[in-house]
C-alpha cells in the first residue's frame, strides 16, 4: 500500500481528460485531489478550503492560469502554484516568471516531473 502524502491539491484545466488523468494520478500520492473546469469554478474550491497546492493550465476558456495566480497570491501566499502549459517561453510568461516565482511545467509533463517534486516537499514538510 502506497503512502498518501498529507497534502490538498486542486488541478485546473478546461480539458477534461487531462484533468481526470492528473486527478486519478496525483490521488494515489496525497489524500485530497480537487479537479475543477474554469477559472469561476477553481475560484468557488478555493473560497471554500484551504489548498497546499494549485496545479493550473495557462490557457483557459475565460481567463488564464497567471489570473488565478494572482488572485491566489494576495489570498494564499503559502500555496504552491504550477503552472502546466503548452507555452512555456511565451513572452507574458516569462515576464512574470521575473517578479513572481512559481513552477511552470512545458505540457506533455512527465508525471515524475510533477509528483516527485511534491512528494519530497510534503515528506519534509510531515518530518518537520
Amino acid at each position: 500500500m502506497k503512502i498518501k502524502h498529507k497534502a490538498r491539491i486542486l488541478i485546473l484545466d478546461d480539458e477534461k481528460d487531462l484533468r481526470d488523468v492528473l486527478g486519478t494520478l496525483l490521488s494515489e500520492h496525497f489524500t485530497e485531489v480537487v479537479s475543477v473546469g474554469s477559472y469561476d469554478d477553481a475560484i468557488s474550491a478555493l473560497e471554500s478550503k484551504e489548498f497546499d497546492v494549485i496545479i493550473s493550465d495557462y490557457k483557459l476558456q475565460d481567463k488564464t492560469g497567471i489570473d488565478l495566480r494572482k488572485w491566489q497570491m494576495f489570498r494564499y501566499p503559502n500555496c504552491q502554484f504550477i503552472l502546466l502549459t503548452g507555452y512555456a517561453n511565451d513572452p507574458f510568461i516569462l515576464e512574470q516568471l521575473k517578479v513572481d516565482h512559481f513552477k511552470v511545467l512545458q505540457k506533455p509533463a512527465h508525471l515524475n516531473e510533477l509528483i516527485f517534486p511534491l512528494k519530497k516537499d510534503f515528506k519534509k514538510e510531515e518530518a518537520a
